[in-house]
């Protein structure tokens, strides 16, 4: 759509100090048509009907000259304000009704505050709209074709849109919208992220944020919304439009749109008409039919930031112990980022020395025995100890490995110029800083200045886990305060994935269920569960099939066979018949079953203590690549006691206001040294305390998401995951009600007895 300018001529003159000239009419059309047709992909039936090419003065029929910019804009003409210039050219994008929308200017307005030309201009007055554009026939029918619904061939679209059941992209900018339209896609265009929803009222005063009215009549009745924003590369750009995210598909969510969010690589195309110019439509496709809910959106976030340390060394190994590491810092602390079952352990073992002085950290018994026995050291508890030093079979030891709970027995002396290792570390901090073990009789404090100590008097510090974050490194580098930077082994391999059949349902009885449906078929079955009261269940259950099974929980690790299993799980696999292996927590972390022994895998997640990052860890306790079946519940209950926020700064905030409360209550009972030390307690740079305010306010996110941050974990280390919404089954709900009684009896009898 044109109008034809007065004048064409070319001036030498720069306008504004920033153009060497300005381009002819004919020029200018020549390059908004081949930006928006070959360069965004816009249909050219599409661009003629929703783009006019004007000049800024026109003659009409009469003879009278009107200048359309200036009208379209809502520009006032003036001697010194706006003027209507004969070689002012621009690409009007007009709405249905034919009103302008935005302006793309031949000879761009110098923003003074931002010091560059505005690359488009919107009408004066008009405020936050959205675009909503004339759309011809030949699109309506790519629309009908892509939805399988019919579209009519006239009238006003966007009504129809309004009362039409069909999903809705909304993007930012006019050709991204159109390049949309173009390939079938109902699109609405805004000027920005934030430019679908207010936070000040008509007069300017800060309000509650509100969707801007374009939108309303489009979000309604659950209608499906995705939104496809820029994939910015500039962290800083990306964290803002992350904040404009969260805000509109929050209002979007509250009007019950079904709101889902478009990702994709923004290497290859910035925005939605990049992506399909230089990708192709198929990767957008693929963008939308996989593009997460807002629940899930969070969680891919929530996972983004957790490692963003730059690696020294970034490899793509199935295997890292056969990776040459030749060039490895002979001290400093070393932190290794590799997913699970990729060797981690086998590496750290290559790196040690017959000779090396080894302190190895862990948090689990079992786990400790099953690592020293694959490092090559001894664990603590098998040693002696006579005047101070360990003593093993052959004589004294410096190679120990212990749980964190015994820190105390562990002299820094001794273990100066050691390689400290910490595998699995971030469960480790974990268990240390928040579970009651460490905090008992109140030795969490010397605990912590002992672990400080090892740090400090270590040659090297190793650390492993496939979950890995800045916090846990920035945490151990403040212990050691040595000023020199942690060296990462990043490993970006993406193991191979297993199928999952996720099971979303309100509670466990329709996996139960199909658990005695496989087990009776004669499959091999290794279930991780989070509860210890539900893997009895489980046991119980197996001895009414008369189903042999292995039982590993808090109460059972103890034992001979379970030991064994515990150690080499693959050997007593291999000379025991156990159709079932039960494992909670006890398990979870650190065993290795590398055998084809198992057909399937079942979990089993009550929400009583693991995250998700724990339960993908179980999971991945067996390695072949079979069948998971997953149930988990909707949320956890292991909420930090002292808030359930997600914010590690309001966590941090809501400790000192509970031991502020406590120190006013017991200020008489406290001698004045400790009543001038918590006065003075430094609330913000403690390492320990930033530590845990970090690991409780992921804790607390995990809890209060647990199905769909377990769901969007396991999607992500590579899974494929198949959604099953299913039912309560009454059947196995009354028959598990009569196994907790059974066994509540049983527990019972046994105290009295």
């Amino acid at each position: 759509m044109c109008s034809l300018p007065v004048s064409t001529q070319v001036t030498k003159t720069p306008t504004h100090n920033h153009k060497l000239f300005t381009p002819s009419f004919e020029q200018f059309a020549q390059q908004i048509t081949e930006e928006c047709i070959v360069g965004s992909a816009i249909d050219k039936v599409l661009f003629n009907a929703s783009i006019q090419l004007t000049s800024d003065t026109v003659l009409q029929a009469g003879g009278e000259v009107s200048s359309p910019i200036h009208d379209a804009l809502n520009w006032r003409i003036s001697r010194f304000g706006q003027q209507a210039r004969q070689n002012q050219a621009a690409a009007l994008f007009l709405n249905e009704n034919q009103s302008c929308w935005q302006a793309k200017l031949c000879e761009p307005v110098w923003d003074r505050k931002k010091q560059k030309p505005r690359k488009y201009e919107t009408p004066v007055g008009a405020g936050s709209r959205a675009y909503l554009p004339p759309i011809p026939t030949a699109i309506r029918q790519k629309i009908a074709d892509r939805y399988e619904s019919p579209v009519p061939a006239d009238g006003e679209f966007w009504t129809w849109v309004k009362h039409a059941n069909v999903p809705i992209v909304i993007t930012e900018g006019a050709k991204k919208a159109l390049a949309l339209l173009s390939q079938g896609y109902v699109a609405i265009a805004l000027y920005g992220v934030n430019g679908g929803y207010r936070s000040k009222d008509a007069l300017g005063n800060a309000c509650a944020p509100y969707l801007i009215d374009d939108l309303v009549p489009f979000v309604q009745s659950e209608r499906p919304v995705y939104l496809a924003f820029d994939q910015d590369a500039a962290v800083e750009t990306r964290k803002m439009v992350n904040i404009a995210l969260a805000r509109f598909s929050r209002l979007l969510t509250q009007v019950e749109a079904d709101v889902r969010i478009l990702q994709w690589d923004g290497a290859i195309g910035k925005g939605a008409d990049d992506l399909i110019v230089q990708g192709g439509i198929e990767l957008f496709e693929r963008a939308y039919d996989t593009a997460p809910t807002v629940e899930e959106w969070r969680v891919l976030l929530h996972l983004s930031r957790q490692l963003t340390l730059r690696p020294s060394k970034l490899v793509t190994a199935p295997d890292l112990s056969q990776v040459q590491l030749d060039t490895l810092p002979t001290k400093g602390i070393i932190g290794i980022a590799s997913p699970k079952g990729t060797g981690k352990t086998k590496c750290i073992a290559g790196m040690l020395k017959p000779e090396d002085t080894v302190a190895l950290a862990t948090h689990r018994v079992c786990l400790g025995r099953n690592l020293c026995s694959r490092v090559g050291i001894h664990w603590r508890g098998d040693l002696d100890k006579f005047n101070g030093q360990f003593i093993a079979g052959d004589g004294y030891t410096l190679q120990v490995g212990f749980c964190v709970d015994s820190l105390l027995a562990i002299d820094p002396d001794r273990f100066t110029g050691c390689v400290l290792i910490i595998d699995e570390v971030v469960q480790v901090l974990r268990h240390l800083l928040t579970s009651s073990t460490c905090r008992k009789d109140g030795k969490l404090p010397a605990l912590l200045a002992r672990l400080r100590q090892l740090m400090q008097v270590a040659q090297r510090v190793i650390v492993a886990d496939a979950d890995l974050d800045d916090a846990t490194l920035f945490y151990l580098a403040d212990l050691r305060n040595d000023k020199q930077p942690v060296y990462l082994i990043r490993n970006d391999i993406k193991p191979q994935g297993y199928a999952v059949e996720f099971i979303q349902a309100p509670n466990a009885t329709a996996a139960i269920a199909k658990f005695v449906e496989v087990v009776q078929a004669g499959e091999r079955v290794f279930v991780s569960t989070d509860s210890k009261a539900g893997s009895k269940r489980l046991a119980k259950l197996l001895e009414g099939l008369n189903i042999a099974y292995l039982l590993l929980n808090s109460e059972t690790s103890g034992g001979a066979d379970e030991q064994a299993f515990i150690t080499n799980p693959d050997q007593v696999l291999a000379d025991a018949d156990y159709p079932v292996v039960i494992a909670t927590p006890s398990l979870s972390t650190g065993a290795s079953i590398e055998s084809d022994y198992f057909d399937r895998v079942f979990g089993l997640f009550y929400g009583a203590s693991s995250t998700d990052a724990d339960m993908a860890q179980g999971l991945g306790r067996v390695r072949q690549p079979i069948q998971r079946v997953v149930w988990c519940a909707e949320r956890g209950m292991n909420l930090s006691k002292v808030s359930s926020s997600t914010n590690p700064l309001q966590l941090r905030t809501a400790l000192k206001t509970r031991t502020d409360a406590t120190t006013s209550l017991l200020r008489c009972q406290l001698r004045e040294d400790v009543q001038m030390a918590l006065e003075n307690y430094d609330w913000q740079s403690d390492p320990h305390l930033r530590l845990w305010s970090q690991i409780s306010a992921k804790t607390n996110f995990a809890m209060l998401n647990l199905r769909v941050a377990l769901r969007v974990r396991l999607r992500q280390e590579g899974n494929r995951v198949q959604v099953w919404d299913l039912d309560t089954n009454p059947l196995m709900k009354d028959q598990l009600k009569q196994l907790r009684k059974d066994i509540k009896t049983a527990e019972a009898t046994a105290i009295a007895n």
